[in-house]
């Protein structure tokens, strides 16, 4: 199951450095943060992460804003199974690629600029070999 979760802004002590990065780690969304004026981190206004309910021990105090605990999560998230989409023979993707909203082809990519892209928040849909080509050709995607 997941849940879409609220964390409160003014009166809470602030997001501790792992509970950042295990917002960045488990988020199916991009996590936005701001530090105050206290020097305290928060999530950036509106922001409500989307995490698994086991993560939710990690946010003591967190509001769940709403459950989302449908079949197509369920059958998704199951990670020793290959969903297939019968009528075309195609694998469907898992939950993670829901959350792609930028795409990009890169051709002939050598591994330093690959490097590069992937530290830029880019991550790798596809690796596409070509016949008469040193190296392949990848889609990346992305969340913004």
């Amino acid at each position: 199951m997941l849940v879409e979760i609220e964390i409160e802004r003014y009166g809470a002590p602030g997001l501790t450095e792992s509970q950042v990065s295990a917002l960045r780690e488990f988020s199916l969304t991009e996590v936005e943060t701001e530090t105050d004026t206290d020097g305290k981190t928060r999530l950036a206004w509106n922001a409500k992460p989307i995490i698994a309910i086991d993560a939710l021990r990690l946010f003591p105090g967190a509001k769940v804003m709403r459950t989302i605990d449908n079949a197509s999560v369920k059958s998704i998230a199951q990670r020793n199974t290959t969903i297939v989409n019968e009528r075309c023979t195609v694998a469907v993707a898992g939950l993670g690629l829901l959350t792609v909203n930028e795409v990009c082809a890169e051709v002939d990519l050598c591994t330093e600029s690959l490097q590069a892209k992937l530290a830029n928040g880019w991550r790798i849909l596809a690796v596409c070999v070509q016949p008469d080509q040193r190296r392949p050709d990848y889609v990346l995607g992305r969340t913004v």
